[in-house]
């Protein structure tokens, strides 16, 4: 399974849709990660980070989605109810 990650579209957003930890937990149950590079600008992590967890970082924009199974990302924020 291959699953990316990329940056959200809104600006002065720095959330991240998965930690380096995740990545790790991902990958050693055999999933393949990709993460756009500077994806996490911002959000006070790293590239690095990412790929010493095991995630492959790909061109600076989704650069897979027509290989990937998922597509991991953050949503904006929603009014409260």
């Amino acid at each position: 399974m291959i699953m990316e990650a990329c940056r959200g579209i809104n600006r002065n957003k720095y959330r991240v849709p998965i930690l380096p930890v995740g990545v790790y937990e991902l990958g050693r149950r055999g999933n393949q990660v990709l993460i756009a590079a500077g994806a996490v600008a911002g959000s006070g992590l790293v590239d690095q980070e990412y790929q010493d967890n095991g995630a492959e970082i790909v061109g600076g924009q989704p650069t897979s989605l027509t290989k990937a199974d998922w597509v991991l990302k953050v949503k904006e924020s929603q009014p409260s109810i």
